[in-house]
C-alpha cells in the first residue's frame, strides 16, 4: 500500500492524454534526497543527474521510463531505504511476463534491468543508499534475431525502379537509395547531410562527409566514397531543390519513402533503412573489405563492432 503523498514528495508522473506521462519541470537537489525519500522523488533526481552527465534525450527517456515502471511495482511513495534485492529481482520477473500478459522482448527486459541498476548505482555512488539493492542483480542479456537482408535480385529491382524514376525527372529516390543501400548510412545521418558535405572535386570519385558535432560520437564521423553513378543523380537532384539540406524531412518520412519505393518496385518484403544497411554491409564483406575498414565505414566503435561482426559472420556464412 502506498503512503499518502506529502508536499515534499512530488507526484511521480502527471498524466496527459493517451496515457502519456510527463515528469515535473523541477528535480530535487542531491542534498534534498535521503534514504527516507520516496522512489518518486528519487526518479526526478535521477533524470536530472543523467541530463547533467550529458546523456542523450533518448537514453534519459528510456531509463526514467524503466525506473518509473519499477516505482509502479514497489509503490511510488515507497522509501528508498526499504527497497531490497528481492524487490529488484521481483520487478524483473514481473516485467518478464508483462505483468501476466505474456513474454516481452529480451532486449526490453535487459533495458529495464540496466536502468534500475544504474538508478540504484547512482544513489549508492552519491552515498544516499549504500549498498545498492541492485548490485547483485543482473539483467538477462537480450538476444535479437538476425536482421534480414535483400537478395541480389531484390536489390537490383530496387535500383532499376529508382533509376526509371530518375530518368523521369525524379532523382530523389535514387539518391536516397544510393546513400542507404549503396553507402550504408543511417537515416539520422542522411537527414543531416547538407550540400557542403558532398565533395565533387573528382566527379568520378565523389566523397560524402558524415559529420558529428558531439565528441562522444567521433567514431561515427567518416568520409565515404560514393558509387560512380552518384554524381549525375546528385547534380540533377540539387537543381530541383533550393534547400541546403539534401533531405529537409524527418527520418520517419524517409523510412516511409523507402517503404513506398519497395512497394512500387514490387518487392514482397517491407523495405526499411535497417534492411538496406545490413544488405550493404554483407556485400562489403563478400567483396573482401577488411573488418577494420568496414567498422570505420559503418561508423561503429570497437565495442559496437564486436556484435556487428558476429552478425555479419552469420549473415555471410556459406550455405550448407
Amino acid at each position: 500500500m502506498e503512503q499518502r503523498q506529502t508536499g515534499a514528495q512530488l507526484a511521480l508522473w502527471e498524466k496527459r492524454g493517451h496515457g502519456a506521462f510527463s515528469p515535473p519541470l523541477a528535480a530535487p537537489y542531491p542534498e534534498a534526497l535521503t534514504r527516507e525519500s520516496s522512489v518518486a522523488l528519487a526518479i526526478h533526481w535521477f533524470g536530472s543527474q543523467l541530463r547533467e552527465a550529458g546523456k542523450s534525450e533518448a537514453t534519459i527517456r528510456n531509463y526514467v521510463r524503466s525506473v518509473a515502471m519499477f516505482a509502479i511495482y514497489v509503490g511510488r511513495q515507497r522509501q528508498l531505504a526499504s527497497i531490497s534485492r528481492a524487490d529488484v529481482q521481483g520487478f524483473l520477473d514481473w516485467v518478464a511476463t508483462r505483468r501476466g500478459r505474456g513474454n516481452i522482448a529480451s532486449k526490453t527486459l535487459e533495458l529495464r534491468g540496466t536502468a534500475v541498476r544504474a538508478f540504484f548505482g547512482l544513489l549508492a555512488q552519491q552515498g544516499i543508499l549504500v549498498p545498492s539493492p541492485a548490485q547483485d542483480v543482473y539483467p538477462r542479456k537480450g538476444t535479437s534475431p538476425l536482421p534480414e537482408i535483400l537478395f541480389d535480385s531484390e536489390a537490383d529491382q530496387l535500383y532499376q525502379h529508382a533509376a526509371r524514376l530518375a530518368e523521369e525527372g525524379q532523382p530523389r529516390p535514387y539518391l536516397l537509395l544510393t546513400l542507404t543501400l549503396g553507402m550504408g548510412l543511417r537515416l539520422g545521418e542522411v537527414v543531416r547531410l547538407t550540400r557542403s558535405d558532398v565533395d565533387l572535386s573528382n566527379p568520378l570519385r565523389p566523397l560524402v562527409h558524415v559529420r558529428y558535432a558531439d565528441e562522444r560520437h567521433r567514431h561515427k564521423a567518416r568520409v565515404l566514397v560514393s558509387p560512380g553513378d552518384f554524381t549525375p543523380v546528385y547534380r540533377a537532384y540539387i537543381e530541383e531543390t533550393g534547400d541546403d539540406r539534401l533531405f529537409p524531412v524527418t527520418p520517419n518520412a524517409l523510412e516511409k519513402a523507402l517503404e513506398r519505393l519497395g512497394q512500387q518496385a514490387g518487392l514482397s518484403r517491407t523495405v526499411a533503412a535497417r534492411l538496406l544497411r545490413w544488405t550493404w554491409a554483407t556485400r562489403q564483406v563478400r567483396s573482401g573489405v577488411t573488418a577494420e575498414a568496414l567498422r570505420k565505414r559503418m561508423g561503429l566503435s570497437p565495442l559496437a563492432w564486436r556484435q556487428a561482426e558476429s552478425i555479419l559472420l552469420e549473415l555471410t556464412r556459406p550455405a550448407v
